[in-house]
C-alpha cells in the first residue's frame, strides 16, 4: 500500500462509506440512506454499497451473477445489523463508548498507521532502521506534502465532524463495540488450569455426512444399522455424501477437528467423547454429521508451565470471543429490527434462510415461499429484486420431480425483476431455457437476441457463452 493510501485510510477511520459509487439505494455520497434501525443504531445503505465492493475487490470478481449479488449484499447487511446488535449488547454489558473512548480508539488506529508506514518506507529504502523522528517526518511530508503533525490535526478535525453526525457517530460506537465487549467479557474469565490444558485437545474422527433431501430418513437408516451390528465403517461408505479421494474409500480417510472447533457450541458433543465413541448427530453447515472418534490428541506446548499465565490470557481471550458471539446470536432472536425499506428486509430474510444449516427442507421452502411474496410486495428494488430472484432459484433447485408451470412463471418475473439491476447474458439464457421448455419460439428467439447483445466480454468465457447461445439457437 503506497504511503498516499494509506493516509487515506487513516484519515477515513470513522468514515466508512462515503463513496461516490451507485449502489442499491440510488447515487451515493447524499447524506445517509437509513434502510433500518437496530435499536439506536441506523444502517446504512450507503455502508452496505462499500462493504459489497470490498468483497468484489476481494474475490477479484467484476460481474457476479444475481445470485452471489443477493448472497454478498444479505451477508454485508447481516454485518451492519450484527453491528447494531453488538452495540446494544455494549449498553447491556456496561461497556463505556462515549466520545473519549472513540477518539482513543481513532488515535491508535492512526499512530499505529504511522507505524506501518514507518516500516514500509524502511522496506523501500527511503529511510534507514536508525531514522530519527524528523527524517521520518521528511519521509511523510515528501509522500504526502504533509507532515505527521498536519495528518494528527487533520484526524482530530475529521473525528469533531464525524462525532457532530448521528449516523457517523453510532457506527463508531458499534465499531468499538466490537472489540471492547469481548475485551470486558475476558477480563472476568479465568480459566482454571484443567480447563487450559483441555483446550489443546483435539480429534481425529472418521464421519458420516448426510444432506439433501429427507435427511431424516438417511439419519434413522444410519441410525437402525448401526444398532443392528454394521461398522461405522460399512455405515459411512453405504451412505456419507462425501467425495471418496481417487483409489479411496471414505472409510478409510480420517478428519481432524481441532481445538478451536470444540470450543464452539456445535462441536460441543464431540468434547468428552473417547476413541471409539459414536457422536450424537450434528448439524454443520456442510450437513449432518455422525462422527466416529478415532484418535485423541493433546498438542500441549512444552513451555506449558513457565508460560501458563499469559496461555489464559490468550485462552481467554478466545473465550470471550466465542461468547461474544453466542450472546449476539441470542439477542438477534429477540432484537426488533424497525425495517424502512421492505426491499432490504426481504433480502434479510433471504440470506437467514440460506445461512442456516438447521433448516430442514420443509421450512426451508416454506420460509422461501415468504420471502418471494415480501420482495413482490416490496416494490421495484434492487434489494427487492435480489432477494426475489435468489429466493425463486433455490426454490427451484429444492424441488424435484415435473416442471411446475406456475414455479416457471415466478421465475419469469424474478429474473426479469432482476435484470434491471443486474443484466446479463446469463439471465437471458436462463430465460431462453424456460421459454424452450414451454416450446414458446417468439419469446425463446427474444431472449436469444437479447444475450448476444448483453453479451459484451470479449474473453474467452464471453466467447463461450456466444458459442452457447448459437448451440441453444440451433437446437431449438
Amino acid at each position: 500500500m503506497s504511503f498516499v493510501l494509506l493516509v487515506t485510510m487513516i484519515m477515513s477511520f470513522a468514515g466508512r462509506g462515503c463513496g461516490s459509487q451507485p449502489g442499491p439505494n440510488g447515487p451515493q455520497g447524499e447524506g445517509p440512506q437509513v434502510i433500518a434501525n437496530v435499536g439506536a443504531f441506523p444502517i446504512d445503505a450507503r455502508q452496505i454499497q462499500s462493504d459489497y465492493e470490498a468483497e468484489l475487490q476481494q474475490i477479484q470478481m467484476t460481474a457476479p451473477g444475481a445470485k452471489i449479488e443477493a448472497m454478498i449484499f444479505g451477508s454485508a447487511l447481516n454485518r451492519e445489523i450484527q453491528s447494531g446488535l453488538a452495540l446494544i449488547e455494549a449498553k447491556n454489558k456496561g461497556v463505556p463508548l462515549g466520545d473519549s473512548e472513540i477518539r482513543k480508539a481513532a488515535n491508535e488506529q492512526f499512530e499505529l498507521g504511522l507505524t506501518q508506514a514507518r516500516m514500509k518506507f524502511m522496506s523501500q529504502g527511503k529511510i534507514k532502521p536508525t531514522a530519527t523522528d524528523k527524517e521520518f517526518s521528511d519521509a511523510v511530508k515528501a509522500a504526502s506534502g504533509k507532515t505527521p503533525d498536519d495528518l494528527r490535526k487533520e484526524q482530530a478535525s475529521a473525528m469533531d465532524g464525524f462525532l457532530k453526525d448521528p449516523v457517523q457517530r453510532a457506527q463508531e460506537q458499534a465499531r468499538l463495540a466490537i472489540s471492547e465487549v469481548p475485551k470486558a467479557l475476558a477480563a472476568k474469565l479465568k480459566p482454571t488450569d484443567a480447563e487450559l490444558k483441555d483446550s489443546y485437545r483435539s480429534l481425529s474422527v472418521k464421519q458420516v455426512l448426510l444432506s439433501g433431501t429427507d435427511v431424516a430418513g438417511q439419519i434413522a437408516k444410519v441410525q437402525a444399522d448401526l444398532k443392528t451390528g454394521s461398522s461405522f465403517e460399512a455405515v459411512i461408505d453405504r451412505y456419507s455424501k462425501d467425495k471418496p479421494p481417487v483409489g479411496k474409500k471414505l472409510s478409510e480417510m480420517d478428519a481432524p477437528i481441532t481445538g478451536d472447533q470444540l470450543a464452539e457450541d456445535t462441536y460441543a458433543p464431540l468434547r468428552k467423547l473417547k476413541a471409539g465413541d459414536v457422536s450424537p448427530v450434528i448439524v454443520t453447515p456442510n450437513g449432518s454429521v455422525i462422527y466416529k472418534v478415532t484418535k485423541i490428541k493433546n498438542d500441549l506446548p512444552k513451555d506449558f508451565e513457565k508460560n501458563k499465565e499469559t496461555l489464559r490470557t490468550q485462552f481467554a481471550d478466545k473465550l470471550a470471543k466465542t461468547q461474544f458471539g453466542n450472546d449476539l446470536k441470542e439477542l438477534q432472536k429477540t432484537t426488533k429490527i424497525a425495517w424502512k425499506d421492505e426491499g432490504w428486509h426481504a433480502l434479510y430474510d433471504y440470506s437467514q434462510v440460506m445461512a442456516d444449516p438447521a433448516v430442514n427442507p420443509a421450512d426451508k421452502r416454506t420460509k422461501l415461499k415468504a420471502v418471494i411474496t415480501a420482495a413482490q410486495k416490496a416494490g421495484h428494488s434492487q434489494p427487492a429484486a435480489l432477494a426475489f430472484y435468489g429466493a425463486v432459484s433455490d426454490l427451484k433447485g429444492d424441488l424435484t420431480g415435473k416442471p411446475d408451470p406456475a414455479l416457471d412463471a415466478t421465475r419469469i418475473e424474478a429474473i426479469q425483476a432482476v435484470s434491471d439491476f443486474a443484466a446479463g447474458p446469463d439471465l437471458d439464457l436462463e430465460l431462453a431455457d424456460i421459454y424452450a421448455s414451454k416450446k414458446d419460439g417468439a419469446d425463446l428467439g427474444e431472449a436469444l437476441a437479447k444475450a448476444a447483445r448483453d453479451n459484451t466480454d470479449f474473453s474467452p468465457n464471453g466467447q463461450a457463452t456466444f458459442v452457447n447461445i448459437q448451440v441453444k439457437e440451433r437446437t431449438n
